[in-house]
């Protein structure tokens, strides 16, 4: 009976190893995935430039933009040295990094947009009404001071001195 298991089961195992189709990647695998992985890394690094611009601080997105750039050159040449499976499993290292580069870029870009418009929102409206603010509190006191010294000047009494 013990025979007739282990056989049974290396016989399955065997024709599972036939049945199994070769997992290993080919050339035009690991060029299209270069490839994605290039365009992946190009539009990371576009979202980093655009969050740049509004002002936003992309230190840490731009050490994450040169890791993905440093998995993008292990896969090349991994694929000049025809490592396919370890070309594809690095642009895909690639791909996922430059894909959380492009989310954060953007978070920060929108953070930054809207701390621009509050930023020009307090450089521009407070200032314009502490001015107008100013300026009524000059007049306010300017007409309080008038009046009084208008009153202190009709009490006064002349005296002439012959």
């Amino acid at each position: 009976m013990k025979i007739i298991a282990v056989s049974f089961i290396l016989c399955f195992l065997i024709v599972a190893a036939i049945a199994t189709p070769c997992m290993c990647s080919t050339e035009s695998d690991a060029s299209r995935s270069i490839s994605d992985a290039e365009n992946a890394l190009s539009h990371s690094y576009l979202a980093v430039l655009k969050a740049q611009s509004s002002g936003a601080n992309i230190s840490a997105l731009s050490n994450s933009l040169n890791s993905a750039a440093e998995l993008l050159n292990e896969a090349e040449v991994a694929n000049a040295n025809g490592n396919y499976d370890s070309a594809v499993n690095k642009s895909d290292q690639s791909i996922t990094v430059s894909n959380e580069v492009s989310g954060s870029a953007s978070v920060l870009y929108d953070s930054a947009s809207a701390n621009s418009r509050f930023s020009i929102f307090y450089t521009v409206v407070f200032p314009v009404a502490g001015a107008a603010a100013f300026v009524l509190a000059v007049f306010l006191f300017w007409g309080w001071f008038s009046r009084r010294y208008e009153k202190n000047l009709l009490k006064m009494k002349v005296h002439a001195d012959a």
